[in-house]
């Protein structure tokens, strides 16, 4: 009797409360040259309602990554963040699930 309740609950579908509120959003990061190939994929996405939470929770999933971006808690010279195309000021700028913040390390080249 007790296995098939088990069963029953498991198969029957419970609603979720429509009032759940996450205390984080998760927005799109798209990486680009070199850190493509450190991360292993070229799309991310990581909890956090500012750039820099959400780099550290891409630190979670992939350390190695975010130490090629971060240097001491800042930026490293010459990369670049933009949020949906437009140059994020600093780590505290503010991100929606919407937003698409996009990482371009440092290119050299040409002659």
């Amino acid at each position: 009797m007790y296995k098939a309740q088990l069963l029953e609950s498991a198969t029957s579908p419970q609603p979720l409360p429509s009032l759940i509120k996450f205390p984080y959003t998760m927005p799109t990061v798209k990486i680009f040259a070199n850190l493509r190939k450190i991360a292993g994929t070229k799309e991310l996405s990581a909890a956090g309602t500012t750039v820099g939470d959400v780099l550290n929770g891409l630190r979670e999933q992939n350390p190695l990554l975010v130490e090629a971006i971060l240097e001491d808690g800042a930026l490293r010279p010459h990369f670049v963040i933009t949020i949906n195309g437009h140059n994020a000021l600093d780590l505290n700028t503010s991100v929606t699930e919407q937003d698409v913040i996009a990482i371009f390390p440092p290119i050299a080249g040409g002659s």
